[in-house]
């Protein structure tokens, strides 16, 4: 089966969702309306008290056509919880292709690599991105290399950078 899995981005403090997690819903509604793929999956859980997971808020997006095909994963609150969490759901895959923001896919694809070895055929897609996005996921990236989970570095430096 060939799957195509849309990563989730934090929805805005109103709950909508964001231009660049639109972006990315509709690059795969996209490659699901050409045939890209056979399954579609949206990831993403609640990054905002109060509010649907970012998964939902996407599914919501989904046209009718294609909601049959479409499942969701919404625990996930990180791209390592992303690719994680979406495990269990992939049935047997001939290829997988993560639709993320251009500046993510390094950090996807090493994510990817790690807890999905078994598929040997991965590709991903990218929407724009900005150069602030960018620099964000170069930092990232490196956590990512020392601390997968993002449980152990992430949450110390926002301490040590936050803004009182």
């Amino acid at each position: 089966m060939r799957v195509i899995v849309v990563l989730g981005i934090k929805l805005l403090p109103s709950g909508a969702m964001s231009a660049g997690f639109r972006e990315r819903m509709e690059k795969g509604i996209f490659l699901m309306s050409q045939g890209a793929g056979d399954l579609l999956i949206i990831s993403g859980g609640v990054t905002r008290v109060g509010f649907p997971s970012e998964a939902e808020v996407g599914f919501d997006f989904v046209p009718n056509n294609l909601r049959s095909i479409t499942i969701i994963e919404n625990k996930s609150t990180s791209t390592y919880e992303n690719i994680r969490f979406i495990k269990p759901l992939l049935p047997t895959v001939e290829s997988l292709m993560v639709v993320t923001s251009r500046a993510c896919i390094p950090r996807a694809r090493l994510l990817v690599k790690r807890l999905l070895p078994e598929i040997s055929s991965v590709s991903f897609v990218g929407v724009r991105s900005t150069a602030r996005e960018y620099m964000r996921e170069l930092i990232r990236y490196h956590i990512a290399v020392i601390d997968p989970s993002e449980k152990t570095l992430i949450p110390f430096l926002k301490k040590c950078f936050r803004k009182d």
